[in-house]
């Protein structure tokens, strides 16, 4: 029988003394998901696991265990995402570690010494859930809400185009398995406050036409965000929303960001956005793809249309 990658990933990492999980820079709840899944196995293997992260975690994945095994650093470091988690190795004393890559981008460029990455997967926790159910892994129930996070969290509760059969396949499975279905997704697509709902109907008054990526476009800027005493967490979804009532092929939302840069988030019907992030510095899918534009502000023209501006 074949010795596959998940089975040889799944070798090394029992063999592993101090692993280290490296969450996605743009943390949400697949990657935090498949992290903190991975990390209950590991703990139930006498592993010292820590989990990196790039940001605080959002009060609404409070369902997820062991997030007290995730560490955040307002340093370089936090810049660090799991598409150039072969150079935090790098950096680290001693022996070089070894690199294992499991994720569902398409823009991943399949660094590591073993990698799995399917993009056909609906998320990465679907993967994850592959490498548990292959490797005869019992499958507990805070693992299984992780990984049933990650897979309503990547395909809108089965909405998206990233839903596909094996979607259903892999939660169905979950909740047999113990998942908390309904509270994951009442918490992660659900809540939103009033504050943001308000928030929500200022950025579909400034609906307009972005020719630059031929899409219809929103903004949201910090002086919103203080205005309606929100975090940008709140803003969550709302791409996901546009995509849902907008007759329109692409759509786009800008969104200052804390640390000064400009986030710009796509979803498509068809053509292929993640194209568009990568030759920007970004990546994602096809069909919904995102990237920054660091040092820059969101500035509304004569036109009325807003436009990315570089600060001086």
């Amino acid at each position: 029988m074949a010795y596959s990658v998940l089975e040889q990933m799944h070798d090394k990492l029992v063999s592993a003394e101090h692993p280290l999980l490296v969450a996605d820079e743009r943390l949400d709840g697949d990657s935090l998901g498949a992290s903190l899944a991975m990390a209950d196995y590991l703990l139930r293997l006498g592993k010292p696991v820590r989990v990196f992260i790039s940001e605080p975690i959002p009060e609404k994945y409070k369902l997820l265990p062991h997030q007290d095994l995730c560490f955040f650093e307002s340093s370089e470091l936090s810049k660090i995402s799991a598409d150039v988690a072969e150079r935090v190795v790098q950096g680290l004393s001693g022996p070089r570690p070894l690199v294992l890559n499991i994720d569902h981008h398409i823009t991943n460029p399949r660094y590591g010494h073993l990698h799995l990455v399917d993009h056909e997967a609906p998320a990465t926790c679907e993967v994850v859930h592959r490498f548990f159910k292959e490797n005869k892994i019992t499958i507990n129930k805070h693992i299984a809400t992780c990984l049933f996070s990650g897979l309503i969290f990547d395909t809108t509760a089965f909405s998206n185009d990233a839903t596909n059969a094996v979607a259903f396949s892999s939660a169905s499975e979950l909740m047999f398995a113990g998942a908390r279905g309904g509270e994951a997704i009442r918490l992660l697509l659900k809540n939103r406050s009033v504050s943001a709902l308000r928030l929500w109907g200022v950025a579909l008054e400034r609906l307009w036409f972005y020719e630059e990526l031929q899409a219809v476009a929103t903004c949201i800027t910090l002086q919103d965000l203080e205005m309606f005493e929100i975090d940008e967490e709140e803003i969550g979804g709302l791409h996901n929303f546009l995509k849902g009532v907008i007759d329109h092929d692409t759509t786009c939302v800008m969104c200052e960001k804390s640390d000064g840069s400009v986030k710009i988030s796509l979803r498509t019907d068809s053509g292929d956005v993640a194209s568009i992030a990568r030759a920007r510095g970004g990546g994602g899918h096809a069909k919904a793809a995102g990237f920054s534009v660091p040092n820059s502000r969101l500035v509304c023209a004569a036109d009325g249309c807003w436009r990315v501006e570089n600060k001086l």
